[in-house]
């Protein structure tokens, strides 16, 4: 499909274009995303190729997303790591991002709740 089709098609009461095919979409050679995690030669979406058992969480914070990807990873920005790791991380890479004091004061916060949250999922199921 191409991007002449895909802008032609009509827009939804939630903003989004439905493709003919209904829920996913083709992206370049033997890449998907939706019906399924499989992205290209190995690469998975989601928490290290673990079915999605749980509502995303996600917070906007004042400089990038922070989000839950599932009972073992957590992100902020394009990192993504441990809740552990995290804890004795963050501020370097606050440090590192150019947060302020108080950026990396307030992503603390944000971590703090996403790991609260995190702990109480369930566990997922590796495909």
């Amino acid at each position: 499909m191409t991007i002449e089709e895909i802008y032609a098609l009509p827009v939804n009461q939630y903003g989004w274009r439905v493709l003919p095919t209904g829920n996913y979409v083709t992206l370049g050679y033997d890449v998907k995303l939706g019906n399924g995690v499989k992205l290209g030669d190995g690469v998975t979406l989601g928490d290290d190729g673990l079915d999605f058992q749980w509502p995303p969480l996600q917070i906007q914070g004042s400089k990038h997303l922070l989000y839950v990807a599932g009972p073992v990873i957590i992100g902020v920005g394009c990192v993504r790591e441990t809740a552990a790791w995290w804890m004795e991380h963050y501020k370097d890479v606050g440090h590192e991002e150019g947060y302020t004091d108080s950026q990396t004061e307030e992503y603390k916060q944000w971590l703090d709740i996403a790991i609260a949250y995190q702990s109480k999922l369930p566990q997922a199921v590796a495909k």
